[in-house]
């Protein structure tokens, strides 16, 4: 299962650049409430459409090179947005006991994640016919034919190894209000950030690749879940107590501190960065019961501007804590192996979950770099706020992280729901007693509304 040396080069040498203007091209349109021109060529059957273009001689031409740059361009942001949907109906079925549709919808969840991330950097994922951007406004066909699936995991190990990726996750993630790269900034020898974001990005693909690999049978599983009675399949679900626990610790992953719309995981993601430098850069284990790694996390914390003592105490704390005592953390669930155990498919979502984090910080930044303001995203936001019915009130509120009061009071509401089993939790006195606040907590669709477009 490989790239063609051309697909490769291809990756390896898009622009971000060219995207931003490409991106911004696209700004005359949503003046129109649209993403696209009317007569975009590849916005209805793109699949089709490209296949008869890239395969008839001199049908592709400069315009259509230009609508195909256009849809690509387009097509980061709303993959990003299927994304949260899909793993919101995923956490959905969860909460309804069906692990079989929990994960099949967060493995798509995870592909319109990569597939986001990648049309981010110009790359275009199409059934055997995909295309780049090469220029501002113009894309072209990719070498190769490989399959959506084999090649959306290949295309996004390439793309997880460019410097470039690396960068934009560095700014993007901002634990304690500090993009990650600062945190880095005062350690001697310049030090790269690139091997830990290529290594987040190709375990969280763990499932793209699992299922894109025919020769391991996992492509069997896939198509067992999509075509087979699951009832055969013989999987125990998780039961309702966890499955409760783990969506309410998702959802505080999300809550929007400030300028970070992810404070808490950006919190787990800068622990975890800063416990792996360590240990490469010492050849020990970094433990708050290490001297040495207490000095480390002090010398990091001190170079960084906290307006207060209490801020510098407070992250010196955190991120000396122990990472094994906390039993929701969504970093360890995410390591959980493919198996038949029940907690299984935790995995699945939690993965989902973190790369469409990354997706959605780079599409954000991707916008603002083109110029994109928030009111200029107004068209998509209360289209879709008024199609999933993503606030009470019925209006975006300003700012957009208003949004989270209501998830506040969903998870207050679900709190009181026991997690024990032997205390009635179950899926039925869930579904009886728990419905508004379920409802609530599986419109993910809400975490774009806030974290997408916030200039």
């Amino acid at each position: 299962m490989t790239l063609t040396p051309g697909a490769v080069s291809r990756i390896q040498s898009t622009s971000r650049a060219d995207v931003e203007s490409t991106v911004a091209d696209l700004r005359r349109y949503f003046s129109r409430s649209q993403w696209l021109a009317d007569n975009n060529r590849y916005a209805r059957d793109t699949v089709g459409k490209v296949r008869e273009d890239f395969h008839s001689t001199g049908t592709f031409t400069t315009r259509k090179q230009q609508n195909l740059s256009h849809y690509i361009a387009a097509s980061g942001t709303i993959h990003c947005i299927d994304g949260w949907g899909f793993l919101g109906t995923s956490l959905s079925a969860l909460l309804r006991g069906d692990s079989y549709t929990a994960v099949h919808m967060a493995y798509y969840a995870e592909l319109r994640a990569a597939m986001s991330g990648l049309a981010s950097d110009g790359i275009c994922v199409l059934n055997k016919q995909h295309a780049s951007i090469t220029r501002p406004n113009i894309a072209e066909k990719l070498p190769g034919s490989t399959a959506t699936h084999e090649f959306a995991w290949l295309a996004l190990q390439e793309w997880a190894g460019k410097p470039s990726v690396a960068n934009l996750m560095a700014e993007t993630i901002t634990p304690f209000l500090i993009p990650l790269r600062e945190w880095f900034a005062s350690l001697p020898g310049n030090y790269k950030l690139q091997p830990v974001a290529r290594k987040w990005v190709r375990k969280w693909g763990l499932d793209l690749r699992r299922m894109a690999d025919n020769s391991r049978g996992d492509r069997q599983a896939r198509n067992d879940v999509s075509y087979r009675p699951t009832m055969l399949l013989g999987q125990t679900p998780v039961d309702a107590g966890s499955a409760v626990r783990f969506v309410r610790a998702l959802w505080r992953y999300c809550e929007p501190v400030g300028s970070s719309k992810f404070e808490r995981l950006d919190r787990l993601l800068l622990r975890a960065t800063v416990r792996a430098v360590f240990e490469g850069r010492s050849g020990n284990t970094a433990s708050s019961a290490n001297a040495e790694f207490r000095a480390f996390v002090d010398q990091l914390v001190d170079a960084q501007n906290f307006p207060s003592a209490r801020g510098v105490s407070e992250a010196k704390d955190f991120l000396k804590s122990d990472p094994q005592s906390e039993p929701e953390n969504i970093l360890h669930i995410a390591a959980l192996p493919i198996t038949n155990h029940p907690h299984s498919h935790l995995g699945v979502i939690a993965r989902a979950f973190l790369l469409l984090r990354i997706s959605t910080g780079i599409i954000d930044y991707t916008l603002g770099q083109a110029g994109v303001s928030n009111s200029e995203l107004s068209f998509w936001k209360d289209s879709l706020n008024t199609g999933r019915g993503i606030s009470p009130d019925g209006a975006i509120p300003d700012p957009a992280t208003d949004l989270w009061t209501d998830i506040a009071e969903a998870l207050a509401d679900i709190e009181s729901f026991p997690t024990d089993a032997a205390n009635d939790a179950t899926y039925a006195k869930l579904r009886a007693e728990y419905e508004r606040p379920i409802v609530q907590l599986t419109g993910l669709e809400a975490i774009p509304m806030w974290a997408i477009g916030s200039v």
